[in-house]
């Protein structure tokens, strides 16, 4: 077999320096999948990102005199967080990278270490509900209708197009006109809900809805005898019961080989492990 040519082989930069030296760079397997240190990489048109737990390194390729730029995340040592990854957003001419974490956060930092945006505590709910136009329905509840991860970055770095867009946004959200006499209503926490799905089965009504304690789990009772599992992180129907009709349903937690654990040592104290979660169904 003759050697494969390597004429197809561009020469397009250098990224040697001393500041790899921090990533284990002159080590033996340094780049090997399996080092003891994974490096997290994100090539773009004119510059590359390395990362390993705690430290990112951006630096120009195409231009060896280009200033190397570090970023150094505030992660949490409690929760022993480190980077999962990273991934360069180019926005026409803008160009920033975001960086994901252990814990679930994205940051987003501009090409001189700027934090742009950190993702919010705010979270999306989901919201389930049971009635008679269907059976189950499901939305998705966001707290504030403005906030994006675009929007935050163009309010960062282009402020001219960000007025542009928040105008544009004014426009889509017209708020609904104020009534002529004083109310004492709170406004609702929630500025929009966006439908997920639902299950819809005429005449077929959702009647009751009980959640599990750690709310993963939901038990709906509908007008036809039926009792339905849902799993309300999937919102996945798991189990379905039929013929009982008027059915309450409970959630409780019940000690597993009750007789074994008695028979043991006297002074044993059941744990987490020695429960299961149990659904109690009374009908008629």
């Amino acid at each position: 077999m003759s050697k494969r040519s390597n004429h197809h082989l561009t020469d397009l930069g250098c990224i040697a320096g001393e500041d790899l030296s921090e990533f284990g760079a002159g080590e033996e397997g340094w780049l090997a999948p399996d080092a003891s240190t994974t490096l997290l990489c994100a090539l773009d048109a004119h510059s590359l990102a390395i990362a390993n737990r705690s430290l990112i390194l951006i630096l120009g390729w195409s231009d060896p005199d280009e200033p190397r730029v570090q970023i150094r995340p505030e992660l949490s040592p409690i929760e022993a967080e480190h980077i999962t990854a990273i991934e360069w957003l180019v926005f026409d001419e803008i160009k920033v990278i975001a960086v994901g974490t252990s814990r679930g956060f994205i940051l987003v930092y501009s090409v001189r270490a700027d934090l742009i945006h950190r993702q919010s505590s705010q979270r999306y709910y989901c919201a389930v509900t049971i009635g008679d136009d269907a059976v189950i329905s499901a939305f998705r509840l966001s707290e504030d209708r403005t906030r994006s991860l675009i929007g935050a970055i163009l309010s960062k770095v282009v402020p001219a197009t960000f007025s542009r867009i928040a105008s544009f946004s004014k426009m889509i959200w017209r708020s609904e006109q104020m009534p002529k006499r004083k109310s004492e209503e709170k406004p609702q926490s929630f500025a929009r809900a966006s439908p997920l799905t639902c299950l819809k089965d005429h005449p077929r009504k959702g009647e009751k809805l009980t959640l599990s304690p750690s709310g993963t789990l939901a038990a709906i009772t509908d007008s036809l005898g039926r009792i339905l599992l849902l799993d309300t992180q999937t919102l996945v129907v798991v189990r379905l019961w039929k013929g009982y009709c008027d059915a309450s349903c409970f959630f409780m937690e019940m000690l597993v080989n009750k007789e074994a654990i008695g028979s043991g040592c006297s002074y044993y104290e059941p744990g987490k492990s020695d429960y299961c979660l149990c659904l109690a169904i009374h009908a008629r």
